[in-house]
C-alpha cells in the first residue's frame, strides 16, 4: 500500500470520528445560540444554494444532507493530511491531541483567512467565535486520537503477523464464518456440482 493510500485509509476512520464529533457540537451550539440545531449544518451548504441556506432552520435534504456530506468531506480531507503529516509520530496519546489540534488550527487559518468566502464552512453565519472555537477543538482532539487508536489497532495487528498469527480482523471472520460438511477424499467434485463449498467440520 502506497503511503498516501495509507494515510487515505486512516483518513476515511479519523475523519469520520471527527466529522461525527463535532457534527454533536454543531447540533448543540445551533440550538443554544440560534435556536435551531440544524442550523449551522444547513448554513454549510451555501456552497451550493447560496444564501438561503444561511437562514435555513429545519432540517432537510436540500440544506440538511448536503452541508453534513460537505463537512464530512472536508473532515476527511483534513485527517488524510494529517495522517500523511504525523506518519512517523510517535503513538502518545498527548502528541496525538496536539497533531490533531494543529490540524485544526491550518483548517481554521485556511478556512476563514485562505478560502473564497463561498467555499467557507458557512458556521460562522449561525454561531458565535466562541462556538466555533469548540467546534474546531472537538474537530482536532477527533482527529488526533482517532487516528492513534487506528495506529494501535494497525499496529498491533502487524505484531501478530509478525509471530505468524491471524489479525484480529481475520480471526472475526473466521470465528462467523458458515460451517460445513467435512470433504472426502476425491469428492470435491460433487460439492463443486452441487455449487456447494466443502465444510470443515
Amino acid at each position: 500500500m502506497s503511503i498516501w493510500n495509507r494515510a487515505f485509509d486512516e483518513g476515511l476512520r479519523s475523519g469520520t470520528a471527527a466529522s461525527l464529533l463535532s457534527s454533536l457540537v454543531l447540533l448543540a451550539a445551533g440550538r443554544l445560540e440560534s435556536g435551531a440545531a440544524y442550523a449551522p449544518t444547513n448554513a454549510t451548504s451555501h456552497w451550493l444554494w447560496g444564501r438561503p441556506a444561511f437562514y435555513a432552520d429545519r432540517p432537510s435534504l436540500r440544506h440538511t444532507l448536503t452541508g453534513y456530506v460537505i463537512h464530512h468531506g472536508a473532515c476527511i480531507f483534513w485527517a488524510t493530511l494529517h495522517a500523511r503529516a504525523t506518519a512517523r509520530m510517535a503513538p502518545d496519546p498527548a502528541a496525538a491531541a496536539v497533531a490533531g489540534l494543529a490540524t485544526a488550527a491550518v483548517a481554521a487559518v485556511v478556512d476563514y483567512r485562505l478560502t473564497p468566502k463561498r467555499l467557507t464552512p458557512g458556521f460562522e453565519h449561525r454561531l458565535s467565535r466562541c462556538a466555533m472555537t469548540g467546534v474546531y477543538l472537538v474537530f482536532g482532539l477527533g482527529i488526533g486520537l482517532a487516528a492513534l487508536a487506528y495506529r494501535r489497532r494497525k499496529r498491533g495487528d502487524g505484531i501478530l503477523r509478525r509471530h505468524g498469527a491471524k489479525p484480529r480482523a481475520a480471526v472475526n471472520r473466521d470465528r462467523h464464518a458458515p460451517r460445513g460438511r467435512s470433504p472426502l477424499p476425491g469428492l470435491e467434485w460433487f460439492w463443486a456440482a452441487r455449487g456447494e463449498p466443502p465444510r470443515r467440520g
